[in-house]
Order: C-alpha cells, then structure tokens, then sequence
C-alpha cells in the first residue's frame, strides 16, 4: 500500500475539469410525490440520455430523503464543463417523451433549485 494515501491520487487525465450540477426538487406534501417522480423518471430519462448522441451527461447519483425535510428529490449530473451542460440541456429539449416527462412531474414540484460545483484538483470526482 502507498503510505502517501490520498496524497498519492492523480485524476485521470481525459476527466479533468469536470463540472457536477446538483438539482434538487422539493415536492408537494403527501405519501405518493417521490414514487410518481420516479415512475416518471425511469419512463422518461432514457428518452432524455438517448438524445444526448455526444453523450456529454452523466448521471452520478439520484436519491431522495424518507426522513427529515420530506419529499426532497435530488440528481447530480457530471460534465464536462458547464458549456457541455448547457448543450446536453438543449438537446434533452429535444426530445417529445422528456418533454413530457417534465409535464408530468412540474405540478409536484413546489421548488427547484440548481448549481454547479467543480471538484477541487485532488479531488477523486475530476
């Protein structure tokens, strides 16, 4: 084992620069908001992903809270760059099942919030 530990971590040259964008959605009060938005999700999401030819998203991470701040839905994309981000958002546009996707979800959605965070050079998540 390398006794430098994290020290001695290098990010993989061709995923330097990456840029994660958190989303997060807080649904209406009730006992079914997370299950229809994942119902709707799975349906709609390989319509979104599938448009994205180039394939400049990621998908790291999908979850939502059971306990706490109820009814709190998140998604963490990767990208490249913002700049990536913004062309894979177009081309989600794109597609009719997205689009109706979203249709389906925004009336459970009371908020959205959105933000983009760059990893820290050392970090694994470049």
């Amino acid at each position: 084992a390398d006794a430098r530990g994290a020290a001695a971590f290098a990010p993989r040259a061709d995923r330097r620069g990456a840029v994660y964008e958190w989303r997060e959605y807080q649904l209406v009060l009730g006992y079914n908001p997370i299950p229809k938005l994942r119902e709707a999700f799975v349906a709609g999401l390989p319509s979104k992903v599938a448009v994205d030819v180039e394939q400049r998203a990621e998908l790291a991470f999908m979850g939502w809270t059971d306990v706490g701040g109820l009814n709190r839905f998140v998604e963490l994309w990767r990208y490249a760059s913002i700049q990536e981000a913004m062309r894979a958002r177009e081309a989600a546009r794109a597609s009719a099942e997205w689009r109706g996707t979203i249709g389906t979800v925004a009336p459970m959605v009371q908020s959205f919030s959105t933000a983009f965070y760059r990893p820290a050079v050392h970090s694994p998540w470049q």
